[in-house]
């Protein structure tokens, strides 16, 4: 009993106390893509109210969006891929990645109609192809086609929002488009046998990850901080309680349960920040570069593009990027 008494006495002394703290407000940016689960079952199961988050969620349906939420001061963090990330880069040094939340190689796909003669990654050329330029599923799109012996020169590029692509796509008014679930998903559901889905997962692997600007973090780390507190308690949650984690996003994000199923382990839902992001991030400056898009030849160094001391408290092995 002696024993089991000191144990359990090491044991309480081991728990983090429950925030006591005031309690602050904070307007969160998040994508309405399955890749931000862990911002959404934190909110669900009040994981953010437990460390003193008043949180307000505002959606767009992209990363591109969520980031520009913040840059224009209507959202203290966004859920944002790292294609975004890069493009800004050219632009502006102002803001930092504080959290990988998300990694997936399957994620991003192309979606066609084979009704206007695509069966094959090569049936594309001449075709009207949309995506959401500045997005993963521009760089996805590019790599997809470079990878089959084609490349963005050989397409018709449509330029529009996912909510238009994909009535565009049902009208016929485009061939085909590439975006990231659960988009291509809701395109194929509603074509039926029409649709033909192209996945490759050794083109890259995207991630999505946690941004807030400079000015932000330095004034307010502690909120970096029990951010990402709330969100590693939601990392266990779903690491242990798969189903009802699939349940909750699928009532959220309105997605069939059975997709989610079939799809939930080619996600990588956790924190980390790893030497990955910083390779992914370089490929595609240059890939920005050879495009012409931007005037300058030199990569950013985005070491400079990533705030790692809240993650280094929070969860120390997360952090492997080498420095």
């Amino acid at each position: 009993m002696v024993i089991l008494g000191i144990g359990l006495c090491w044991s309480i002394q081991k728990q983090p106390g429950k925030y006591t703290g005031p309690i602050e407000d904070i307007t969160i940016a998040v994508s309405k893509l399955e890749a931000t689960t862990l911002v959404r079952i934190a909110l669900k199961n009040g994981y953010f109210e437990e460390q003193g988050l008043n949180v307000k969620m505002t959606e767009q349906d992209l990363g591109k969006f969520s980031l520009q939420e913040v840059f224009d001061g209507r959202a203290g963090i966004a859920t944002v891929a790292e294609t975004p990330v890069v493009k800004n880069s050219f632009k502006r040094d102002d803001f930092r990645i504080f959290a990988t939340i998300h990694k997936s190689s399957t994620n991003v796909k192309l979606i066609a109609r084979k009704d206007h003669g695509i069966n094959s990654v090569q049936d594309l050329k001449g075709k009207k192809v949309g995506t959401t330029v500045g997005t993963v599923g521009e760089f996805f799109l590019s790599s997809f086609l470079l990878y089959s012996g084609l490349s963005v020169k050989d397409i018709e590029l449509i330029d529009e929002k996912p909510a238009a692509l994909f009535e565009m796509l049902q009208a016929g008014e485009i061939d085909a488009f590439a975006l990231r679930e659960p988009h291509v998903y809701r395109a194929q559901e509603n074509l039926g046998d029409v649709a033909i889905v192209f996945v490759r997962d050794d083109v890259y692997e995207a991630t999505f990850n946690v941004v807030a600007l400079t000015d932000f973090i330095k004034a307010k780390p502690q909120i970096i901080k029990r951010f990402l507190r709330a969100l590693l308690q939601t990392e266990s949650f779903v690491k242990n309680n798969r189903s009802e984690a699939i349940n909750l996003i699928s009532q959220d994000l309105q997605l069939d349960r059975g997709y989610l199923d079939k799809t939930w382990e080619e996600s990588q839902f956790k924190l980390i920040l790893n030497q990955d992001l910083i390779v992914t991030m370089e490929y595609e400056a240059r890939w920005v570069i050879e495009s012409g898009s931007v005037e300058t030849t030199e990569v950013p160094n985005y070491l400079d593009y990533i705030y790692f001391d809240a993650l280094e408290e929070v969860k120390p092995e997360a952090v492997t990027i080498m420095r």
